[in-house]
Order: C-alpha cells, then sequence, then structure tokens
C-alpha cells in the first residue's frame, strides 16, 4: 500500500495534475473517478498507474464499474487518497492515462461535422463544449489557443466524452481555415449576419466559437464561410459560450433532414 506523498507515482500525479507543460512533455494526464475510468478502459486509453483505495474497492466490487478485473493497480491510503483528491468527496480511485494521438486537417472530409473553438479559455465551458458535441454528433473538435482538453477541470465535466472524441490541434488557425473542404460558420454577435433561425443545411459543417470575452477577431470571421448570430428576445448582448455552442450544434443536426431520425 502507498501510503506517503513522497512516492514518486505520486509525485508525479499531482505535477501531472497540476502543470500543464508537463502534461505536455510527457505526452500523460491524470483522471479522477470510478465512471470515467471505466470509460477510458472502454475506448482503449491506455495507463501508467492506475491507484485505488481499498474501500473503493470494496464499493464498485460485482458492480458494472468494476475495474479491479481489467487492469493492474496501486492500493494506496484514505489519506493519500484525500491529498490526491480534487473534489471534496473523492471516490477513491485515480489514474495517470496516456494521450491519444491527434487527428491532422486530412481527416476532415465532406459531411463531417466539427466543433472549432479558437481562443476558449474556460476548463468548464471547453468541457461542456466537448460532451455537448459528443452528443449531437460534432466528433472532431479542432482547438486553437484554447484550454488544455487535459486540464483535470476539462476532463471531468467532458463526463467521458473526452475518449469518444477526436481533436486537431491547430498553431495557426487562419491559415488552417484556407484548407478547410467543409463550410465554415463563425459564431457573431452582428445584426447583419444570418440568423440561426434561417440556417440551412445539405452536408456536413464546421461550427467555430471564439472567446467567451471577445468573440472571434476580425481576421478569423473574414475567413469563414458564413457569420451566423442567434436571436435573443430579450436585452442580453450575448450568450456564455457553452450554452451559445449547445445551442447552435443542436439547430445545426436539426437542420440537416433526417439526421435525428437517422
Amino acid at each position: 500500500m502507498i501510503e506517503s506523498r513522497d512516492n514518486f507515482k505520486i509525485k508525479q500525479y499531482i505535477r501531472l495534475s497540476n502543470k500543464k507543460s508537463y502534461r505536455d512533455k510527457l505526452g500523460k494526464f491524470v483522471l479522477e473517478g470510478v465512471r470515467i475510468l471505466h470509460d477510458a478502459l472502454k475506448y482503449g486509453f491506455t495507463f501508467d498507474n492506475i491507484f485505488i483505495t481499498e474501500n473503493c474497492i470494496s464499493k464498485i466490487k460485482n458492480t458494472n464499474y468494476d475495474i479491479t478485473n481489467l487492469c493492474n493497480y496501486d492500493i494506496i491510503s484514505e489519506k493519500i487518497a484525500n491529498y490526491m483528491a480534487s473534489v471534496s468527496r473523492s471516490q477513491g480511485v485515480f489514474a495517470i492515462a496516456n494521450k491519444p494521438p491527434t487527428i491532422c486537417n486530412d481527416d476532415i472530409v465532406e459531411g463531417d461535422f466539427v466543433l472549432a473553438l479558437y481562443d476558449v479559455q474556460d476548463p468548464g465551458n471547453v468541457g461542456t463544449l466537448i460532451r455537448t458535441a459528443d452528443a449531437f454528433g460534432f466528433n472532431k473538435i479542432v482547438l486553437s489557443n484554447s484550454c488544455d482538453i487535459y486540464n483535470p477541470k476539462v476532463v471531468r465535466s467532458t463526463m467521458g466524452s473526452l475518449f469518444r472524441s477526436r481533436f486537431l490541434k491547430c498553431e495557426n488557425f487562419e491559415k488552417f481555415l484556407d484548407n478547410v473542404s467543409i463550410t465554415t460558420y463563425a459564431t457573431v454577435v452582428k445584426p447583419d449576419a444570418m440568423s440561426l433561425s434561417q440556417l440551412t443545411l445539405n452536408s456536413g459543417a464546421m461550427l467555430i466559437l471564439g472567446n467567451e470575452a471577445n468573440g472571434l477577431p476580425d481576421n478569423i470571421v473574414k475567413k469563414c464561410d458564413v457569420q451566423l448570430t442567434i436571436d435573443m428576445l430579450g436585452e442580453t448582448e450575448s450568450l456564455n459560450a457553452a450554452v451559445a455552442g449547445g445551442i447552435c450544434m443542436y439547430k445545426f443536426r436539426e437542420r440537416l433532414q433526417g439526421s435525428f431520425n437517422e
């Protein structure tokens, strides 16, 4: 049983949890919780280390989420579990996982529904958008200058959708748009933009969301095929990024004839 904070594996877990640069360097990230670890195993993610308390083992034994027969693990004390936990009521199971490979530009093809996040910084928003994208069939996600998807807060808020999605990381988003083969839609707050209620679709599309405070910069908006805005009846000038993205993704799938009946 691991009972010391000075254990190398525990120190590595804490450092991966706290530092993006260390996650990037090692190509690893951390997970916490029974359901999320079970989902990661289900979708083929690999692990360096799994940590679990004896209390957690007794609770999940003979349940659908019993992972003890699926992987090797280290038993940790309750004290160490409390030290590692990022939530107030820890379930007592943690893991160091390996990041999957990212996709490239050529993997985005006609018919795809793609979500692109440009400078979206809030972990809760990014996690919620990944989860919503999974729900509405936007299974490819482009990230440019946005919050790290392997931030523990993002991982937790995706509720497992992180493991079912494919990601493309883009350093130069403006240049990336020059090589996109599907129609691109920039979300904006402009009275002269196309209303979401007027949207019609015959094929896939890329929905692009910008920074929570500033939206999309003009140089990005000008590169897009369509400028799109959400009709609002009240006096609110804009919506939370995750809320706006959810409304748009639902409407995109609804407007593609028969998409919810396939």
